[in-house]
């Protein structure tokens, strides 16, 4: 068995290469949904303080301040946040685009359910 070293190793009659096995992982993370849309923190911020605004619609300045990120953090990811469906261009106030969830939308159902089960199973202090 030769040692691995990132060119790769052999059990018996697998070979198994290393190059394979990264590029397989990197598509892997690359395509899945979750992994692209929660790998970057800010997108749950975001996610998490328009359901706590249970669908009423806000500026990206009011969502960016309520998540704790920089607007630019809100307009860099907005395209992939719409094209999932995790939120939706409401309404314009002047020129301020406002943006909402759909409380009924089932990839927003399920992140509520997920954000309440942890809040709920926090250990007491």
């Amino acid at each position: 068995m030769e040692s691995y070293k990132g060119v790769g190793f052999s059990s018996n009659d697998v070979t198994i290469d290393s190059d394979d096995v990264t590029t397989d992982a990197q598509r892997l993370f690359e395509t899945e949904p979750v992994i692209e849309v929660f790998g970057k923190p800010g997108n749950l911020r975001i996610l998490i303080t328009l359901i706590d605004a249970a669908g009423a619609p806000m500026p990206v300045v009011d969502i960016a301040e309520q998540a704790g990120v920089n607007r630019q953090t809100f307009y860099n990811n907005e395209e992939l946040l719409l094209e999932y469906g995790l939120i939706e261009r409401a309404d314009k106030v002047g020129n301020a685009q406002r943006y909402r969830v759909d409380m009924a939308a089932e990839p927003i159902q399920a992140l509520t359910h997920l954000y309440d089960a942890m809040i709920n199973a926090q250990p007491d202090e």
